[in-house]
């Protein structure tokens, strides 16, 4: 017998195939390995950092808001308003009084930088406009922001519960929770927010939880002239150095009717006595009273214990004081839009000269203001009305308007609790 062939060392050439794809295939797997622990890493370095930023940006911003107060009649909180330094383009700035013997007033703002970021700038001075033109102390917050439009926005409410407040004076004059929102480049984001001490000193009286409003439109109709805009002019505003009223008339043939309202976001003027710059919406109201200055009655002075009987009734449609005539006045025009009507009576002595009375109008206020279980009427204001009462006499009655520009035109006073 011949002996055995002996097998050759080596590989065949599909083994050496083989080989060659498992080594592609697993040297493949361990590139994505090592790309995805890589990048992992960098992302994690980066959200470290963005959640460091978050944090210190958060502790900063609470105390910064939590401290704040108003100064005179500039408020706590703006948005949109030249910040620290003069900075055109501050989100948000905030104010507070230094208990440092020498510092005075400090200013906080928060900006976005042309280099995307996030700065906090802060400056002191003995007034608000000092320090606005001080020097301000820079730091960077958030180093990288988005590139979007929009990468820090800035929201304000008056309570948890309430909606956003706009961002206008009247909007600002809300802030009490302000929260500042905020995206980084890599799409991280995060929300700080601040809690305003209703008692932030600021060196004075505290806020009066109060707001007196003056009246914001009036207007007459007179029916004898049923298609003349007079306005709140008196005499049919035929007199140029005549003075202006409100009127009402109840004679046949020649009533007048006239027509006010007040704009419930419009300033309280009571800032000196420390009422607030606005009047806050999402309040509980407590009372609600019209004060109107009966200024005299064009009747025969024979006749001076007669008493005039007043309607004072809710207007459910809409009216301009500058086009309103008698027969374009919105009279009688209720139920509308299920609402009903609300009518208050009062009385008026014709020997009274500006003589102020007060009507309890708490009702419509509740339905006219923005609050929980309020807000649901739209605020058209009130009519004025005579009513016979037997006084022959009897002519025009009138009350202090909006065009009598002293301290005795209608004003209305607002209270409520948080």
């Amino acid at each position: 017998m011949s002996p055995s062939r002996s097998h050759e060392d080596g590989f065949t050439l599909v083994e050496l195939l083989i080989g060659l794809v498992i080594m592609v295939l697993v040297v493949g797997a361990l590139s994505q390995v090592i790309i995805s622990v890589s990048f992992n890493a960098d992302r994690t370095v980066t959200r470290v950092t963005s959640s460091g930023s978050a944090f210190l940006t958060g502790a900063r911003f609470a105390e910064d808001v939590g401290t704040s107060s108003a100064v005179g009649s500039t408020p706590p909180v703006s948005r949109a308003v030249t910040g620290c330094g003069g900075d055109p383009k501050a989100l948000v700035r905030l104010l507070s009084v230094s208990g440092s013997a020498g510092v005075g007033i400090v200013v906080t703002s928060y900006s976005v930088t042309s280099d995307h970021v996030l700065e906090r700038r802060t400056c002191v001075g003995s007034s608000v406009d000092d320090a606005l033109a001080a020097t301000p102390r820079v730091i960077a917050v958030v180093p990288d922001l988005a590139l979007s439009p929009k990468p820090v926005t800035v929201e304000c409410r008056a309570t948890a519960g309430a909606l956003a407040a706009p961002a206008s004076v009247a909007g600002d004059a809300q802030c009490r929770l302000v929260a500042m929102t905020v995206v980084t480049k890599d799409r991280y984001s995060f929300t700080v927010r601040g809690l305003r001490s209703e008692g932030s000193s600021t060196g004075s009286a505290p806020v009066l939880r109060r707001c007196t409003l003056v009246v914001s439109d009036d207007a007459n109709v007179y029916q004898d002239q049923p298609d003349r805009n007079f306005n709140d002019r008196d005499d049919y505003g035929e007199s140029p150095g005549g003075r202006n009223f409100i009127e009402d008339r109840s004679r046949a043939g020649k009533i007048i009717s006239g027509y006010f309202r007040f704009n419930l976001s419009g300033p309280c003027d009571g800032t000196a006595s420390g009422e607030p710059a606005f009047m806050p919406p999402q309040r509980t109201l407590t009372s609600a009273s019209l004060r109107l200055v009966f200024h005299d009655a064009t009747q025969n002075l024979s006749n001076q214990k007669c008493t005039s009987q007043h309607n004072l009734d809710v207007l459910a449609r809409a009216w301009d004081p500058a086009t309103l005539t008698w027969n374009t006045s919105p009279v009688q025009q209720f139920p509308l839009d299920g609402l009903q009507p609300i009518r208050h009576g009062f009385t008026t002595q014709a020997s009274w000269v500006d003589r102020s009375l007060t009507v309890n109008v708490l009702p419509e206020v509740r339905h006219w203001y923005p609050s929980p279980g309020g807000g649901d009427w739209a605020n058209r204001g009130w009519v004025v009305s005579d009513m016979p009462n037997g006084c022959d006499e009897h002519e025009s009655n009138k009350f202090m308007s909006k065009g009598s520009n002293n301290a005795l035109t209608p004003r209305l006073v607002l209270s409520w609790t948080e």
